[in-house]
């Protein structure tokens, strides 16, 4: 990845998604939502809630390889999804 690409995951039907970059790449959250019940920041061990029961919401936080996102899906038929910019590698 490079500084300035845009990148973005979805979840399968109702499950999870974690994303965690690679090594020194960091990047910038800006969009998360699709029908994620809950939106966190995972170390690892701990998790801190950002966002409870949104839709598509425009957010700025930064994740990398030790803070990486998390979103939980509402259930069967709904999917989790983000979009972000690589801002360091």
């Amino acid at each position: 990845m490079a500084i300035g690409d845009i990148v973005g995951a979805f979840s399968g039907s109702g499950a999870q998604l974690q994303y965690q970059p690679a090594g020194t790449i960091k990047i910038l959250v800006t969009t998360i939502g699709g029908g994620a019940n809950s939106c966190r920041i995972h170390n690892g061990s701990v998790y801190s809630s950002l966002i409870s029961n949104q839709n598509i919401t425009p957010v700025k936080f930064f994740i990398d390889n030790s803070f990486y996102l998390h979103l939980d899906a509402q259930g069967a038929g709904n999917y989790g999804g983000f979009t972000g910019i690589v801002i360091g590698v």
